[in-house]
């Protein structure tokens, strides 16, 4: 009886060793999957990193160039002003002169 108890309990102890067995080895593939994740969801990130230092970049070009583009146009709309003035400035003048010549002829006539 006592080997028959001893054999049963081989077999029982050999049958939960092959579950523990199958069972470390799901465990170990769910983790090296795991790691799969965390090593593509890091390269994920560190591509998403890379993208925004490069956006970033060139956010700054741009405002840089914005800033450029704007003092530009203050220049010209400057620009524009002083020769606006100076054409009502030539435009009295000739208005004056027209007045002036037309006293002239008519003081003639």
């Amino acid at each position: 009886m006592r080997l028959e108890d001893s054999q049963t309990a081989v077999t029982e102890k050999g049958r939960l060793n092959d579950e523990l067995l199958q069972e470390k080895a799901t465990l170990k593939a769910q983790v090296e999957k795991w790691k799969s994740l965390d090593d593509r969801g890091g390269a994920e990130v560190e591509e998403l990193h890379k993208q925004r230092v490069t956006l970033e970049g060139q956010i700054k070009r741009l405002e840089s160039q914005l800033t450029e583009e704007q003092n530009k146009v203050l220049a010209l709309e400057k620009t524009i002003q002083k020769g606006n003035k100076k054409i009502e400035k030539l435009q009295q003048a000739l208005e004056e002169q027209a007045v002036r010549y037309s006293h002239r002829i008519s003081k003639r006539s």
